[in-house]
């Protein structure tokens, strides 16, 4: 690498200006992409369903169902057909309370939970004040 010379040390050229962008084809928010990637070929369901029509897919199913040697496999059948035939049944989820204090707030005296109010309310009061710890 060359010294600089004096001259070129000290020189005082304007800073090399940033380059212009581009107007662009779209507008602020516009996708260019508006229809997103191109499919790359038929999925494995268009595949199934361009080969095997329902009808005949339910009728293998029954066959399934009444024919097979397997207790499993007929019971699997029966179950897809209910399924589709019926939908799924809803699943219930059952909601636990899982506040700690809600079940020993039911095990509590009416003195312990007037004792458990003045205390709540004491640090609310302390909350308020700024006198937190």
């Amino acid at each position: 690498m060359a010294k600089k010379t004096g001259a070129e040390q000290n020189s005082t050229a304007p800073a090399a200006t940033p380059k212009k962008r581009r107007p662009t084809a779209w507008k602020a928010g516009q996708s260019g992409n508006p229809k997103g990637r191109p499919r790359s070929g038929e999925s494995l369901a268009e595949i199934v369903r361009s080969e095997v029509s329902p009808k005949a897919l339910i009728k293998r199913m029954q066959s399934l169902a009444d024919n097979a040697e397997s207790e499993q496999v007929r019971v699997h059948a029966l179950t897809w057909l209910a399924d589709r035939g019926y939908g799924k049944a809803p699943q219930v989820v059952e909601l636990v309370n899982r506040n700690p204090f809600a079940d020993r707030a039911k095990a509590m005296t009416t003195e312990q939970l007037e004792v458990a109010a003045m205390f709540d309310e004491e640090s609310e009061a302390d909350v308020s004040a700024g006198d937190v710890n």
